[in-house]
């Protein structure tokens, strides 16, 4: 393991490669950011403490129970798989730069129709690389 900000800067950059969980297991947290991080990448984030607003509208998603918007679910009742999914990435986009709460809604419908471990990657990507309008 790397020492200081070396460290965990090459923690943040695995936490975007293949092997992120893997890169999770195998830091020691220096912090509650890292904390978080690491506890997205396992999809465990009980006892963590989300950053900044983006990390609560991800904490959210991953909550126990966490479901999409009645529009989004209705989706899925009709069983238009394809469409609730696209309508979940574009919510996670969008959100991201405007209303937290569609990150929300987005990531808790990857989540729900087993999409779990895409589901974390964007949340890690959402926190850890530069987001602009």
């Amino acid at each position: 393991a790397l020492p200081g900000e070396v460290g965990a800067l090459a923690f943040r950059i695995g936490l975007l490669s293949d092997e992120y969980e893997k890169i999770a297991r195998n830091r020691q947290p220096v912090d509650g950011t890292e904390a978080f991080l690491a506890g997205l990448a396992r999809g465990d984030l009980r006892g963590t403490t989300a950053p900044d607003q983006m990390g609560v509208a991800i904490q959210a998603a991953f909550a126990d129970g966490a479901r999409p918007e009645d529009a989004l679910a209705q989706l899925l009742t009709d069983h238009k798989l394809g469409e609730a999914l696209l309508k979940a990435m574009d919510k996670v986009t969008e959100g991201a730069s405007g209303d937290l709460r569609d990150v929300t809604e987005g990531l808790a419908l990857l989540r729900q129709v087993g999409l779990e471990a895409p589901a974390r990657r964007a949340g890690l990507e959402l926190l850890l690389l530069e987001r602009r309008g």
